[in-house]
């Protein structure tokens, strides 16, 4: 249901002022610190399962034990209030253990992701002065003084003899640990050039807590998936969403939790209730990746599109969670349905406020943007050693009376007279990149760092539905720089996430009339690919090269182009994975993509670079799934590569090989007549195919052919289930016939290589002019060489010859012809196929001309189609 029809989640304070009223959201709760919440769950429901991992599972009695013994350690090592503890440990059982461990000794989490430039961890380490450091195995040397770094396993052997009960105040900590206490440090993208780190208390986790239960309804029963980065606050959310309301916390290594088939995969075998999840990961979980219908989703990180919003609300429970981490993980909350539009941020959780403020920080008018103001129980204590900058960003609440302070967001929002808020983006130059918040200047400090580079700005572009950072340089005078160096340096310096997508280099900066930056007239990057020359070899490196493209937003890929010198990241790594397994059947981990980084690589590793295999009369398209195959006919030129074009828009579980004339590899002649081609087909389609039912698919003459097939199969008694020809006549018209010449079948190649209607080539045409426009195109036809071409004329005067000579046989049962509407027709319809097809003979437009079938557009239109046919078969 929508959020304006659903009850106030708090009660509204009579009396108060409509500001106070539409923060009416204070309640009574416990002054208790995470622990201490925790504890009392594990009383509550000491059986439950309370974390699963890689199909270990632990108690809430039994973690709760584990987690004192190691918590007694800690304290014999000096942790208590107001003390760090680094955690270097990747996703498993042991590293929530340990979590619970430094909280109950009372220290502060300063969770650490490895996967960080060691200098970015060193610096945040040094900075931050943590007493102890607990690794997984042997820490690297950058974790702080060897004194001070302990392994998971040291610790444990220490913790073995200590007491399984719970700590207290009196004799077990170095001091009393009070909600005030800090429980974590998270590190963001800093405005000074280096990252900042934000010391959050136990006071606001009650009142998330309570939020959560009550808009999410979590509890015992509920599983719980952890997802985000544990340096990232988000996953402070995800425990506590788990650990404190009795529900089963559910880890999984990081390469399962990659957007696409392998998160699809978890969420099922593991029966996932609630999942947070960055807006950006749901596009890549469509199809047949697509998510358990009643998985409750909470999306937060980054603003939610409208369309996502619209798409994923349906028939769940889904929520828009906004906080920045100066306010205990999340400070507002909407409830989301279909047809909303842009989807608000909420209104305020429980004790917690939030001012729409104009420049003077007087309320604005609902309706009128102004910046968004936070404060209450959740409020951040400040920046780890910046008193500075925390005076700067937390500022007194003028709107009440208590003395408490209000955080200054730089975000940008509006009030709805219901009381929802709506995000307009920022007043600074802050990014939200797949939920990071990205401080430009920390880049451009980074970039700074080459002595060639004079003056650096960063801004974000987004195409389509991607964000990209962009990375604007002008050099010192006679300087020379090279993007792709320029992003290796910051690759160095700084996370992926933060490293430019594109990096343009200019003289100099337009500046406004007033002496600013122009934004505006800052050139659009053209994230355009090497172009190497190289052509694919096979149509499967061909779509490898288009998806490269179409994942990138690109006009192109070249088979050399590296994945990520043109803007790729580990989150479209993850779709371009997930799309390789739709389209071609090759499911692969991510880590094959940052391994191979360009199709040609990919190509290798995935078996598809065999020049060879590309000309055989068998040509697996898609060799997995479950359904049968189609087996697609190749049309005169005996090359059946533009059916690579049907496989974006038929079902992933659906097959389809190629059927390729024998003679192009030059091991056997072409065939001569229809029966003989129709005796070699068969050997290779029942190699794959046994037993029937069988479905053929043809274009042109390999319309006729695979008419020849299910006759020849019906007569063995067989079964064919599915017959379709594109744009085929039983008899070829006088008029159409022609001399079956080089220069013809040239011209039938050029038709296959996907150019514009609008640049199609006119005149005589030769076999440079094909292999040009093909390697222009991308087409893997470019790598024919002249011993291919000429057995490729062979094999089509051969196929021509048949073609004016075969009669049909009648078959029994239906086909679907599809027919080309655009120029001569010459009376091309189903009728002309009455006599030789008993069943119906069903009939679809393509808007297209004959030889046009083989492009992209027809194809899509077809694969649409023969997708919703064959799905009424299964």
């Amino acid at each position: 249901m929508s959020q304006s029809a659903s009850p106030e989640p708090y009660t509204l304070i009579a009396g108060r002022s409509p500001l106070s009223r539409r923060n009416g959201t204070d309640g009574e709760l416990p002054a208790a610190t995470l622990p201490s919440l925790f504890e009392a769950q594990a009383v509550r429901t000491p059986e439950a399962a309370a974390l699963r991992f890689e199909g270990r599972e632990c108690g809430y009695a039994e973690l709760n034990a584990w987690a004192n013994r190691l918590a007694r350690a800690l304290v014999n090592r000096g942790v208590g209030p107001e003390r760090i503890v680094a955690l270097a440990m990747p996703r498993s059982i042991e590293v929530i253990v340990a979590m619970l461990a430094v909280l109950k000794a009372g220290g502060a989490l300063l969770p650490i992701d490895l996967r960080h430039p060691a200098a970015r961890v060193a610096a945040m380490v040094k900075e931050a002065g943590p007493v102890l450091t607990v690794a997984a195995g042997e820490a690297p040397p950058d974790l702080g003084e060897p004194g001070r770094v302990l392994s998971f396993a040291a610790l444990s052997d220490e913790a073995a003899g200590h007491s399984p009960l719970d700590l207290t105040d009196e004799g077990d900590r170095t001091a009393p640990l009070r909600a005030g206490h800090p429980a974590y440090v998270i590190y963001t993208s800093g405005s000074t050039g280096r990252p900042k780190g934000v010391v959050v208390t136990h006071r606001g986790i009650p009142s998330m807590t309570a939020a959560q239960a009550e808009e999410f309804g979590v509890g015992p029963g509920s599983r719980v998936l952890q997802f985000a980065s544990l340096s990232f606050d988000a996953a402070v959310s995800e425990v506590c969403m788990a650990l404190l309301r009795g529900a089963t916390l559910v880890l999984a290594p990081q390469e399962k939790l990659m957007p696409g088939a392998a998160l699809a995969g978890v969420l099922a075998r593991e029966s996932v209730t609630h999942a947070t999840l960055p807006p950006s990961v749901l596009p890549l979980q469509d199809g047949p990746d697509r998510l358990p219908a009643d998985l409750a989703l909470i999306v937060a990180g980054e603003p939610c599109p409208a369309g996502v919003a619209d798409r994923w609300s349906r028939g769940r429970l889904m929520i828009n969670g906004y906080g920045p981490t100066e306010s205990t993980v999340c400070a507002t909350m909407a409830r989301l349905s279909p047809g909303e539009g842009r989807p608000p941020i909420g209104r305020p959780i429980l004790n917690t406020r939030a001012y729409v403020l104009d420049d003077r920080l007087r309320p604005a008018p609902v309706g009128s943007v102004g910046e968004l103001f936070v404060s209450g129980h959740g409020l951040a204590r400040g920046y780890l050693r910046r008193p500075g900058l925390t005076a700067t960003r937390f500022v007194a609440d003028p709107f009440r009376a208590d003395g408490g302070r209000m955080y200054r967001t730089g975000d940008l929002a509006s009030r709805r007279p219901d009381g929802m808020l709506d995000f307009h983006g920022r007043v600074d130059e802050q990014i939200k990149i797949r939920g990071y918040r990205i401080e430009p200047a920390e880049i451009e400090e980074a970039l700074l760092t080459d002595p060639e580079v004079g003056q650096v700005r960063v801004r974000s572009r987004r195409v389509g539905e991607i964000a990209y950072l962009v990375a604007y340089v002008v050099p010192v005078e006679d300087g020379e720089v090279s993007a792709a160096g320029l992003r290796r340096r910051v690759a160095e310096l700084l996370p992926d996430y933060m490293v430019p997508a594109a990096v343009v280099v200019v003289d100099r900066f337009p500046l406004t009339a007033s002496g600013k930056l122009d934004h505006s007239a800052l050139p659009v990057p053209r994230f355009v690919a090497r172009g190497s020359g190289a052509a694919p070899r096979t149509p499967q490196e061909e779509v490898l090269c288009r998806l490269f493209a179409e994942t990138l937003v690109l006009p192109a890929v070249g088979i050399d182009d590296n994945f990520f010198e043109l803007g790729g990241d580990s989150l479209l790594a993850a779709r371009l994975a997930s799309r390789i397994r739709v389209t071609l059947g090759n499911a692969l981990p991510v880590a094959s993509i940052v391994e191979a980084r360009t199709p040609a690589r990919l190509a290798r590793i995935l078996g598809l670079d065999r020049r060879e295999a590309a000309l055989e009369v068998l040509l697996p398209l898609r060799d997995s799934g479950s359904r049968p195959p189609l087996f697609c006919v190749h049309p005169a030129g005996g090359i059946g590569w533009s059916y690579a074009g049907l496989l974006p828009h038929l079902d992933a579980e659906q097959p389809v090989y190629g059927i390729q004339a024998s003679g192009l590899t030059g091991t056997t002649p072409p065939s001569r007549t229809m029966d003989q081609m129709v005796d070699r087909y068969l050997t290779a389609i029942k190699g794959v195919r046994p037993a029937g039912p069988y479905r053929l698919l043809g274009w042109s003459f390999g319309g006729l052919v695979a008419h020849a097939l299910a006759a020849r199969l019906q007569e063995r008694g067989e079964r064919i289930e599915f017959l379709a020809m594109l744009d085929t006549y039983p008899r070829i018209p006088p008029r159409l016939r022609h001399a079956g010449t080089e220069a013809e079948l040239l011209a039938d190649l050029m038709h296959i290589i996907n150019v514009p209607s609008d640049e199609a080539v006119t005149g005589p045409i030769d076999r440079s002019a094909v292999l040009g426009t093909a390697r222009r195109e991308g087409s893997a036809l470019a790598s024919l060489d002249d011993a291919t071409i000429e057995r490729i004329v062979a094999v089509f005067g051969a196929n021509y010859e048949i073609l004016r000579s075969h009669v049909p046989r009648r078959i029994s049962g239906d086909a679907h012809l599809f027919t080309a509407v655009r120029g001569d027709r010459n009376g091309l319809s189903a009728t002309a196929w009455r006599s030789f097809v008993e069943g119906e003979v069903h009939e679809y437009e393509v808007d297209c001309e004959h030889r046009d079938m083989g492009r992209a557009a027809p194809m899509a239109q077809i694969g649409s189609t023969v997708r919703d046919l064959l799905a009424l078969l299964d």
